[in-house]
């Protein structure tokens, strides 16, 4: 595993990045002010090459991320996307998801619900930033979500 100097350094801005002072009066590569995220990130780091990374995120299909139960609602009564602050808050959530899946984490729905129902977001509704494609597991049924989880995934 690498730490990625460019990106940090991009994170807070190439031109304040390296500091003259910093370097000369403490030997530090970068704006003492940056030590903490620089700290942050190592320790990340540290921890991902440990084994203490998060490696899934592990989503309810209700409020948080449709804005409605789809079972109740269907496809036609979630609120997802531009054109309300209710609906593009349940579109950030999702693209939240979606940098995190793109940073290696795995994305698993469990969820109490027709399997039919719960996938038809996913499949239809155009404002969904999260498609099926997206989901690694994909559970939903009538069972209690603990022992659900403790079978073996089917997709």
């Amino acid at each position: 595993m690498v730490l990625d100097i460019a990106a940090l350094a991009e994170q807070v801005g190439t031109a304040r990045w390296f500091h003259a002072p910093s370097y000369h009066l403490y030997k530090l590569p970068f704006f003492s002010a940056g030590v903490p995220l620089f700290a942050d990130w190592t320790g990340r780091l540290l921890g991902a090459m440990r084994g203490k990374a998060r490696k899934c995120l592990v989503l309810d299909l209700g409020q948080h991320l449709l804005g409605r139960a789809i079972g109740d609602d269907g496809v036609e009564g979630i609120r997802i996307g531009p054109g309300s602050p209710e609906g593009e808050s349940f579109l950030a959530v999702q693209q939240t998801a979606l940098a995190l899946r793109a940073r290696g984490v795995l994305l698993a729905v469990s969820s109490k619900n027709d399997d039919a129902k719960a996938r038809a977001p996913f499949r239809e509704h155009p404002d969904m930033a999260l498609r099926e494609t997206d989901i690694a597991v994909f559970q939903a049924n009538w069972n209690d979500k603990a022992s659900t989880s403790r079978r073996s995934p089917g997709r």
